[in-house]
């Protein structure tokens, strides 16, 4: 990679900026190419390669769970459903909060957290307080609290996250037979 350069956003509009967007159409190939103007190895990979979310299985007592690492959740969260079939511990927050965005026209009152131990292999076993809430889309949310204390880093191209724990790295990748779900897709 090259020079880096620092750059700060302004709050306000400058006037000698224009964005226009558009969605060039075009066919996706699967296979690397060569492009003829630099001579360098391109891959080309379809739109929902891209648009893919991250999953990964991970072990809580004996049971098998889906979770999805997400950087843009100001959260970690746990599924009200899973606490309860587990027969995790649950314990009042400190600072309840209102969440509104889980389930469309209900305002959530977020009162109860729940710390667990998880292991995704034998290597990687660790620990984490979730917010529990009533979730659809995935029975563990690993949100920015998580990625944050673990100094995680997600390499989008090679679609693996890089976590760090107790001075040890570890690369993370998806599950192999991950969830075909978005999140538009995932009250349908």
């Amino acid at each position: 990679m090259g020079k880096e350069e620092e750059i700060e956003c302004s709050e306000k509009p400058d006037e000698k900026l224009v964005c226009m967007a558009y969605r060039v159409k075009q066919k996706h190939l699967s296979a690397a190419t060569t492009s003829t103007n630099t001579g360098k190895v391109v891959v080309c990979v379809p739109d929902r390669v891209k648009e893919e979310l991250f999953w990964v299985y991970v072990q809580i007592q004996m049971s098998k769970v889906v979770a999805l690492y997400d950087s843009a959740s100001q959260r970690n969260l746990i599924s009200q459903q899973l606490v309860k079939q587990l027969n995790l511990k649950s314990t009042p927050r400190l600072e309840p909060y209102p969440l509104g965005w889980l389930k469309k026209d209900v305002e959530l009152q977020v009162t109860e957290q729940c710390t667990f131990k998880f292991a995704i292999n034998e290597k990687f076993k660790d620990e984490v307080t979730c917010d529990v809430v009533p979730l659809d889309i995935c029975q563990v949310g690993f949100g920015s609290p998580y990625l944050w204390d673990r100094d995680a880093i997600f390499y989008r191209r090679e679609n693996v996250w890089k976590i760090v724990k107790d001075g040890v790295g570890y690369r993370i990748c998806p599950a192999k037979d991950a969830r075909k779900l978005s999140l538009v897709s995932a009250s349908k």
